[in-house]
């Protein structure tokens, strides 16, 4: 288990682009643009599937299916080296990858952990990993962000390793995260009845895999602590992951 600070970037593809274009560019010429941050350590995109989500099992009063207007097309997962490096190369060196996102995106938001507020529990990525699902928790009105936390740390992931998760890495997100991402052309709204203040990436064997460490005894076991901490869960598929920097270093495209 190693606690890092990390930034998760959801994104919203413009409505004018073909989805398969929209990828292409964000995978191609914008990550190739994006990972030359030096404050970036490990650089990860997440291409979400276009049908399979709102899977996780709640219980009552939860919510699980997103909604139509509120559907994230991926994900960038972003490991940050040195916090004072990251705030550095916000300000002063990602003016061009800044500019860019309006080329592809509708909306970008920021969720940013505080400095180890994020929990790599398996290691770095798995390039061996056979499928990847993404789950963002919104915790409910009332709880502390040290007890949604701790139900995060505590629970839900000790819950997952015993399941049988091959890779799993949380992040808590701070609560001044969307102050962090202002780029221009590009929304950066988010409704607090549409709020993600964690996500979880899971990765296993196979979606059958999947299905079954989400029916195990280990997690249906935490549902009255989900029922307690959120107020919802909502899971998406990941139909591929690609990695643009590991360990710092730029990767070169394979695809």
């Amino acid at each position: 288990m190693l606690k890092v600070s990390t930034g998760c970037y959801p994104v919203w593809f413009r409505q004018e682009l073909r989805r398969a274009d929209a990828q292409a560019y964000w995978r191609g010429l914008h990550g190739q643009i994006a990972n030359k941050n030096p404050a970036i350590h490990e650089y990860l995109q997440h291409h979400f599937s276009d049908t399979d989500h709102g899977f996780w099992p709640v219980p009552a009063t939860v919510g699980s299916i997103i909604p139509s207007d509120w559907r994230m097309d991926g994900v960038t997962e972003v490991r940050i080296g040195n916090v004072m490096t990251g705030i550095w190369a916000r300000l002063f060196a990602m003016k061009a990858n800044a500019l860019d996102e309006e080329n592809v995106f509708d909306r970008v938001l920021a969720k940013t952990s505080s400095p180890g507020g994020s929990i790599w529990w398996t290691g770095a990525y798995r390039a061996d990993t056979g499928f990847r699902a993404a789950v963002f928790l919104r915790a409910r009105s009332g709880v502390s962000g040290r007890k949604f936390g701790s139900f995060i740390e505590q629970t839900l992931g000790p819950a997952l390793i015993n399941s049988g998760a091959l890779e799993l890495r949380t992040h808590v997100f701070s609560l001044g995260s969307r102050f962090m991402w202002w780029t221009p052309g590009v929304r950066h709204d988010e409704p607090v009845n549409r709020r993600a203040d964690a996500m979880l990436l899971i990765g296993t064997e196979s979606r059958e895999a999947l299905r079954e460490l989400l029916m195990s005894t280990s997690i249906s076991a935490t549902q009255g602590e989900q029922q307690k901490y959120c107020v919802a869960i909502q899971a998406y598929a990941i139909d591929k992951t690609y990695a643009l920097s590991l360990g710092g270093v730029p990767q070169p495209q394979t695809w």
